[in-house]
């Protein structure tokens, strides 16, 4: 019996080895199998099998190629693509290359896109059409439902102006996410029944005022939009839009414009006219003019009740203005140079009422009289220099009054008194004829008259020796 169990028991070893010589043999066979066989890597884009490639570099370098080929063309890819990889034999797929990849890649990548026409406000892209057409009739239906809806919900306002811009650029666009501009147009005149629109950041709501829905920016997608009317600080509605598309955030500014009339002056102009009967620098006033009326109309716009501008639109004149008259001199000032002779310094008519030397008698009890005194003259008389000349003196002195005193050449002089007012003052330079003062009474004078001295080198001389005789 122990012999037999021995027996059992070796064999049951033999075999045992035996089996496991032969699993051995077989697990080396299929490892040299498998490993006498060439893999690739098989490239998947959400599950679809783009090509084989040898490593996961010759991928890597693909994206890379097709990142480059992608930007060329104003398409973006899309990072949110599940990309996986599995083995396949060699034998049963051709295996590419980083360029022939991309090629696989950027078709299937290219043929999700379109080119599209992109409506954007404030850098806020709302919308994309299949043509430039679509994407303006859009433009034109949104701007024309905000100013039909402030139109209505004014009071005073006789037209809108919309101050933010739509703009329309061209690129590239998923299939899926351009829209339709006849269904977006239905939207925006048909809208739906209100709905409140919570501020994200703020919390509160605001009031609404056009609510609608609309598949703006995805067709597959039908999300709530509605314009928001701004409120001023003092809780007064605003000039202003807010609006969401597609949890996308924007404002669209306009301002009111109200025709205002006013009843305004029309200020007069100056008509200059030249003449050579006045020297360079004078003037004279011939008509002082009159101020019109008009009847203006204005286009005023306003932005939060502010007018911002102002456009004359019409106006109706009332009452014409009359231009205001002016003369001007354009005869050049004579050389203030003498001229070695002298000039009546009073014109027209006149008479000596006082000669020189001779006693006054009276009135200066016997003192001796340095000049003439020139008379039958009024108050405000103009008073000429006889001569052109440097003025030495130009003021007050004593009995004399107001007095002038002129310079001449060769230490000759002209003293001028009893003065009621002066035109020029001492270091002036006048020429011969030139008004230098009015007739008065200043100084010790029984009327007014003009008291006249000429002298050489400081002693007074007879000036009636020195004037014309006629």
């Amino acid at each position: 019996m122990l012999l037999k169990r021995a027996d059992r028991k070796l064999a049951g070893t033999i075999i045992g080895w035996t089996a496991a010589a032969v699993c051995a043999v077989a697990g080396a066979f299929y490892i040299n199998s498998i490993c006498s066989r060439s893999l690739s890597l098989m490239l998947c884009v959400d599950g679809e099998e783009i090509c084989c490639v040898r490593s996961r570099a010759v991928a890597d370098e693909a994206f890379l190629l097709l990142d480059e080929k992608l930007e060329e063309n104003g398409i973006s890819r899309v990072d949110d693509r599940e990309i996986s990889y599995r083995y396949v034999n060699n034998a049963s797929s051709v295996v590419s290359d980083a360029q022939e990849c991309m090629d696989l890649l950027y078709g299937r990548t290219a043929a999700d896109y379109a080119r599209a026409y992109i409506v954007s406000v404030q850098g806020t892209d709302i919308a994309s059409f299949p043509t430039y057409a679509e994407a303006e009739k859009v433009v034109s239906e949104f701007e024309q439902y905000i100013v039909d809806y402030v139109m209505q919900t004014s009071d005073h306002a006789d037209s809108v102006e919309l101050t933010t811009e739509f703009s329309i650029r061209s690129a590239f666009c998923m299939s899926s996410e351009i829209s339709s501009a006849a269904e977006v147009c239905r939207v925006l005149k048909e809208g739906s029944a209100p709905e409140e629109i919570y501020d994200a950041e703020g919390g509160d709501s605001s009031r609404v005022t056009a609510p609608g829905s609309s598949f703006l920016l995805s067709p597959d997608r039908y999300m709530s939009f509605g314009l928001i009317r701004s409120e001023s600080e003092e809780g007064e509605a605003g000039n202003s839009f807010s609006f969401t598309i597609n949890g996308l955030h924007s404002a669209i500014d306009y301002k009111t414009v109200v025709t205002e009339r006013y009843t305004e002056i029309i200020a007069c102009e100056t008509e200059y006219i030249e003449t050579d009967e006045l020297y360079v620098g004078q003037t004279l006033v011939v008509s002082e003019g009159e101020n019109g009326l008009a009847e203006n109309e204005y286009e005023v716009s306003y932005v939060d009740d502010v007018a911002v501008s102002k456009q004359l639109i019409s106006s109706v004149v009332i009452t014409p203005a009359k231009n205001r008259v002016e003369m001007i001199g354009t005869k050049e000032y004579p050389s203030t140079e003498p001229t070695g002779s002298f000039m009546r310094p009073i014109l027209g008519r006149f008479i000596i009422t006082s000669p020189y030397g001779v006693s006054r008698g009276e009135l200066d009890y016997g003192a001796y009289h340095y000049g003439v005194d020139i008379g039958g003259t009024s108050m405000g008389d103009p008073v000429y220099a006889a001569d052109g000349g440097t003025v030495t003196f130009a003021g007050t002195r004593g009995t004399y009054g107001l007095l002038i005193k002129i310079r001449h050449e060769d230490g000759v002089e002209t003293w001028y008194a009893h003065m009621g007012s002066l035109d020029v003052e001492a270091g002036d330079k006048v020429y011969k004829g030139q008004k230098i003062a009015e007739i008065g009474m200043t100084g010790v004078t029984t009327g007014p008259h003009l008291h006249f001295e000429v002298r050489i080198d400081g002693k007074t001389v007879n000036p009636m020796l020195y004037l014309p005789k006629s």
